[in-house]
């Protein structure tokens, strides 16, 4: 159901305008609407700089959160500190920059730590192996006259190296170790005067130098317990550092409450600030509230007004055809998880009719004559309920409560079908089916099947005649007489359908019901002849049915010529309807053949059962059972959303509508 809606507006002094939204916002019923200066003479659009400011400390804020709450936080909530109205804008960034700095402080300083830890190592290393050939720190690096140079090379490259150093064996030393099979350890000590050509000799020969820092102690034992005690120390300030990121966590957790709700009520009401105008004085603002709270919001305005000595301007009205109104519209609850469904058409119009009820009722009803069976709809039902009521969090992303209250509504209606068909878990033996004339394994005959098909398609000329006279009625309530009486989906629409159809029930024959007699007090006995149309073939074309055609076309032709759209459109808008109309009709035999199909799985089981009771319960029972569940569930509920958007909701809504978003803080 639309529920109707009025623009008010408020008109006070600029100094009691933060103090009307904020009790706007804790009301959270009227959706403010963003005015323009040419609306009201003598006042500006307000310019509120703070809402990027406000979106900045948001923006860091969350960026906070992630960084000091990524294993989870225990936020308390402190109510009693949040602050009516906003907040300043410097008092909160002045918080948020405490626990900036101080989460960059910590990360740096244990970022520096974990990197002097991974040096330590790679030192304590390379002094090992000093140990291991008893060099001490002391007498690697650069003296008076002499270097000395200690480092790892290949056997290969070493031996190449003793070669081309011969024209320095009078001012290089060198003495090697056997680090490995493949690795020696060199030492190199020189004069000073020839370090850079040594240097660039063993380069080539990939000499790789184990260089120290200068804080290493001069013995190699002292400078190995110098290096494993550096570590600890490292490793205990990195402790010390993570204890201090809990403190801070937990400091967080006291301030995080306050801190984004306070951030989020001022943004709130700074970015509502934008939809007002101004003056040098006065400030005016606007908004969209439901009918049915009007009373409620003018009371509490009233109430405000006597707070503010009457400085405060209030009225109530109509919008203006041509404005920009939300929809608001209410579902009773046991129809309200349709919404899922049908809001992905498109939310309706304000004079739209909110397709949700009948819409739902159809797509339930589609949903359980593709797919009749009582075992796999209890089971559909009982995975609803367990949805419904018992599972939290969210399945898919989505909202597990209306999964499962949609689940229970397609679980009842394949349950009711089931029982009309006689189908237990694809078993057709168990029950006999309710449905008058039908007989267990109905599928074997062509009659049952052929019956089907016109019951589908049936249907579907219901629900398209449905859908126009639902397109009739909302355009005559809104005084559009001419596009409900003319129009492809008006009365119009209606009477070519009805003509196609009847063309078509001449054209094939169709027995639609046999003759009733009936009796009624005081008149008797009542008969009532049998409805059937003969076979005619191609003579059907002088039939009278093919004048309802004709009438319906020329009507919307004529109605594009009374609005101007030209003939040609005319023309071309009718014959788009009359082959959409029998698109659209043919569209529903999907319907019995989903039916047919589920049937026909049924068929398999039997005849499984009848050659091998083991394969009849495993491939039969258990897989075919499985399947059913798993793929056509899914592909029967999108062929009842296809026909519902495209056969039925085109006919007569458009979901073009506005959401309506109250302002809340």
């Amino acid at each position: 159901m639309i529920v109707p809606v009025k623009k008010l507006t408020i008109i006070t002094m600029r100094d009691f305008e933060e103090d009307i939204l904020w009790n706007l916002g804790k009301l959270g019923v009227v959706q403010l609407r963003k005015l323009k200066e040419e609306e009201f003479l003598g006042f500006k659009e307000a310019v509120v700089e703070e809402v990027h400011k406000y979106a900045e400390l948001l923006d860091r804020y969350s960026s906070l959160y992630k960084h000091l709450c990524r294993d989870g936080c225990a936020i308390v909530k402190k109510s009693e500190l949040l602050k009516e109205g906003k907040v300043p804008y410097l008092e909160l960034e002045k918080i948020i920059d405490k626990f900036e700095s101080r989460v960059a402080y910590i990360n740096t300083e244990i970022s520096r730590y974990e990197q002097r830890i991974k040096s330590l190592n790679e030192l304590l290393e390379k002094l090992l192996v000093l140990k291991r050939f008893k060099i001490n720190p002391r007498d690697i690096g650069n003296f008076v006259h002499i270097f000395s140079k200690v480092g790892f090379m290949r056997v290969s490259d070493y031996t190449d190296l003793l070669e081309s150093i011969k024209s320095y064996k009078k001012t290089v030393v060198l003495k090697d170790y056997d680090y490995s099979e493949n690795v020696k350890l060199v030492h190199v000590t020189g004069l000073i005067d020839f370090k850079e050509d040594i240097e660039k000799v063993l380069s080539s020969y990939g000499f790789k130098e184990i260089v120290l820092p200068p804080e290493v102690p001069e013995l190699i034992d002292e400078a190995v317990t110098w290096a494993e005690s550096e570590i600890i120390k490292s490793e205990s300030a990195i402790e010390e550092l993570r204890n201090s990121w809990k403190k801070l966590k937990h400091d967080f957790e006291e301030d995080a409450y306050y801190l984004r709700m306070s951030l989020l009520r001022s943004y709130r009401l700074s970015k509502a600030q934008g939809n007002l105008l101004r003056s040098q004085l006065m400030s005016v603002m606007q908004g969209w509230v439901p009918k049915d709270k009007v009373s409620d919001v003018s009371q509490y305005l009233e109430d405000l007004r006597k707070e503010y000595s009457a400085q405060l301007i209030v009225t109530f009205e109509d919008p203006e055809p041509h404005e920009d109104v939300p929809s608001i519209y209410k579902v009773p609850r046991l129809f309200s998880a349709y919404q899922t469904v049908i809001r992905q058409y498109g939310i309706p119009a304000p004079h739209e009719t909110d397709p949700t009820i009948i819409s739902g009722i159809l797509w339930t009803l589609m949903f359980g004559i593709m797919f009749p069976d009582f075992g796999e709809g209890l089971i559909i039902t009982v995975l609803g309920t367990y949805f419904a009521f018992i599972r939290k969090g969210t399945v898919l992303g989505m909202n597990p409560k209306r999964i499962g209250r949609l689940m229970i509504a397609l679980g009842t209606s394949a349950m009711f079908f089931g029982l009309l068909a006689g189908e237990v878990f694809l078993l057709e033996d168990i029950i006999h089916p309710l449905w008058p004339g039908v007989i267990p394994g109905w599928v074997h005959e062509s009659y049952y099947v052929l019956w089907l098909l016109k019951l589908a398609i049936f249907f579907g000329i219901a629900e398209m005649i449905l859908g126009m006279v639902l397109n009739i009625r909302t355009h005559l309530k809104h005084g559009h007489k001419i596009e409900a009486l003319m129009g492809e989906h008006g009365l119009a629409g209606i009477i070519t359908l009805v003509g196609i159809v009847l063309l078509a029930f001449y054209f094939v024959g169709v027995y639609v019901l046999p003759p009733l007699s009936f009796s009624l007090p005081g008149l008797g006995t009542i008969h009532l002849p049998a409805i059937d149309f003969p076979a005619l073939g191609a003579g059907a074309v002088t039939s009278w049915p093919i004048a309802l055609i004709i009438l319906g076309i020329i009507a919307m032709v004529y109605k594009s010529h009374i609005e101007k759209e030209g003939l040609t459109i005319g023309f071309s808008m009718a014959y788009e309807t009359v082959l959409s109309f029998m698109t659209n009709m043919f569209s529903f035999t999907r319907i019995a053949g989903f039916c047919i199909a589920h049937a026909a799985l049924a068929i398999v089981v039997a005849r499984l059962m009848e050659y091998n009771v083991y394969l009849g319960i495993g491939m039969g029972l258990i897989f075919l059972n499985a399947f059913a569940l798993m793929l056509e569930f899914v592909v029967v509920i999108i062929q009842a959303t296809r026909l519902t958007f495209y056969e039925f909701l085109t006919k007569f809504y458009a979901g073009e509508g506005k959401p309506y978003i109250p302002f809340k803080v």
